[in-house]
C-alpha cells in the first residue's frame, strides 16, 4: 500500500482544485484535507484487502520492494533537497 497511497491521495486531493478551484477560506481547505485523508484511508483498506488475496511471486515481491525504495528516495529528495526539473505544478518561466 505504500506505493499506492501517494497515488490515491494525489487523485483525491486534486479533485476539488480541478472542479472547484481555490478554496475561499483556509477553514474550507482544512476540512477538505481531512475528508481526503479519511477517504484515502478507506481506499487503502479496501485495496489492501484485495491485495491480500493475490499470491505474489518472488519476482513480483522484488519489483514491489524496489519500487517502494525508489518511492521513498524520491519523496525524501523532492521534499528536503530540491524539486524535480519538470515539476508539473510550477509556474512556467515564460511569463
Amino acid at each position: 500500500m505504500a506505493l499506492f497511497i501517494p497515488w490515491v491521495v494525489f487523485l483525491l486531493w486534486y479533485i476539488a482544485p480541478a472542479v472547484y478551484g481555490k478554496f475561499p477560506t483556509q477553514l474550507g481547505e482544512i476540512i477538505y484535507a481531512n475528508i481526503v485523508t479519511i477517504l484515502a484511508l478507506i481506499c487503502a483498506v479496501i485495496l489492501e484487502a484485495g491485495f491480500l488475496r493475490i499470491p505474489f511471486s518472488r519476482n513480483m515481491k522484488v519489483v514491489v520492494w524496489a519500487l517502494l525504495l525508489v518511492s521513498l528516495m524520491l519523496y525524501m529528495v523532492f521534499t528536503y533537497s530540491h524539486l524535480p526539473w519538470a515539476d508539473v505544478f510550477v509556474e512556467p518561466n515564460w511569463k
